[in-house]
Parts: structure tokens; sequence; C-alpha cells
């Protein structure tokens, strides 16, 4: 297991992980913050508003930036008519 830490950078600033996650692998932490991503743009959507600009940085517990990745990466979005 190895501690992951999320942080997120939107709109509304940044807010910083002070305990992180234990998780079993990259690949977790990768899963972990796509799904993090997505309940935050629901909770956006239920509003009214989705704002893709932001992006969250997965950070291992050494430290080191494992990936940042960019709101808009975390979903797809289909327009247009059925």
């Amino acid at each position: 297991m190895q501690r992951y830490y999320f942080h997120v950078h939107d709109g509304g600033g940044a807010l910083l992980d002070p305990e992180g996650t234990d998780l079993l692998d990259d690949d977790a932490a990768l899963r972990t913050a796509i799904g993090f991503v997505r309940s935050l743009l629901c909770e956006d959507l239920t509003n009214g508003l989705l704002d893709l600009r932001g992006r969250i940085e997965v950070v291992r517990s050494s430290g080191e930036l494992l990936r940042v990745l960019r709101f808009a990466d975390c979903i797809c979005v289909l327009s247009g008519r059925v």
C-alpha cells in the first residue's frame, strides 16, 4: 500500500489534500482521482454548471507527482441530436 494525495485546482482556487489515501498502486490512485473529479462535476451539474477548466494532481507520499488530470479528460461529453 502507498499513500496518495489528490490536490484539486479549479475556479474556486486550490484544495490541497492534507491526509491522503492509502491505495494498492498507481492504477488505483488514477481510478480514484477520476472518480473524485466525476463526483465534483456531478455536484456542479445539479446547479446547472459544468466547468471543465480544473485539474487534479495525483501525488505519491514521496512527493513525486504521478499525474495531472484535467477535468475535461475525466469525462466524455456527447452533444447534438439523438
